[in-house]
């Protein structure tokens, strides 16, 4: 967290039990509410592990209405995104994180984005490229079956997508 920061970038990481040694400096306010639950805000630090310099950052605690499929039924994020976005803001905002991350498993599981076989960076980065562009059409192909059958869901349509590759998502 401390080299994203002093390279002038922002994040939003989520706090795992015992991952992060995190120290407040305020209490906890409510927020608001998402669609997900309770939006609550506390300012706090986490100390560099080497230097033991303080990181200022803001701690938004999101108490679910309903548990994580690991049982969890609160999520702590830890964030330097500025004060004009609000908690409420972030906590929407860290969800949108699994298409991320589903777009980058389906590049390396469906379209071989990695190849460890190819010896040189340039070859390695045009199979990678490669793996970007099919992906970006798999992703209009999905778009065009939701426009033209507005009946089936998010996951049938995954589903034919991804039953012409012979991927199967997790």
């Amino acid at each position: 967290m401390h080299g994203v920061i002093s390279r002038g970038a922002h994040l939003l990481v989520r706090q795992h039990a015992g991952s992060i040694r995190w120290k407040t400096t305020s209490e906890l306010v409510h927020c608001g509410t998402t669609a997900t639950g309770e939006v609550w805000e506390q300012s706090g630090f986490v100390e560099n592990v080497d230097t033991l310099e303080p990181l200022p950052l803001r701690r938004v605690e999101l108490r679910l209405n309903e548990p994580t499929r690991d049982g969890e039924t609160m999520l702590g994020l830890l964030s330097n995104l500025p004060a004009d976005i609000s908690a409420v803001q972030i906590a929407d905002a860290y969800p949108q994180r699994r298409q991320i991350e589903t777009a980058f498993q389906e590049i390396e599981a469906l379209l071989s984005g990695e190849i460890n076989a190819l010896g040189y960076p340039e070859a390695a980065l045009f199979s990678l490229t490669c793996a970007y562009v099919a992906f970006h059409v798999l992703q209009c192909i999905r778009q065009t079956l939701k426009a033209s059958q507005p009946e089936r869901t998010d996951a049938e349509h995954s589903n034919s997508v991804s039953a012409m590759s012979g991927y199967v998502p997790h």
